[in-house]
């Protein structure tokens, strides 16, 4: 599977499956693991994960800065999906998502927290 590169609808990624290009809304995307030389893309929990032979710093020059942000080198976040944070790890429905220390100060920055 391959990312189509030249996406000009704002909103959304097209991601080559078989044959075809498929759209995927970037709000229909929850997170992404790397794993080796492949990428598994999550979507809703009722929905199977895509997977994708290429790296997260690849495909993340496809997806928006301001919506999707590296939490560690092994995992890149929808901002819009995070549903809490404890210590070093977030949270999107069931998945526990570690932030690497490298990645921390930069994924609280673009969080809006209230509070200490």
């Amino acid at each position: 599977m391959d990312v189509k590169p030249n996406n000009t609808a704002g909103n959304c990624i097209y991601l080559k499956q078989n044959d075809c290009y498929c759209r995927y809304m970037y709000n229909e995307i929850y997170h992404l693991e790397a794993s080796g030389g492949y990428c598994y893309i999550y979507l809703a929990p009722d929905r199977p994960k895509i997977i994708l032979a290429m790296t997260l710093t690849e495909l993340m020059e496809y997806l928006p800065s301001e919506i999707f942000i590296r939490t560690h080198r092994s995992y890149i976040v929808n901002l819009n999906h995070i549903e809490r944070i404890t210590g070093n790890t977030l949270y999107i429905g069931a998945a526990q998502i570690v932030i690497g220390r490298e990645y921390k100060k930069e994924v609280l920055k673009h969080l809006n927290i209230v509070g200490s």
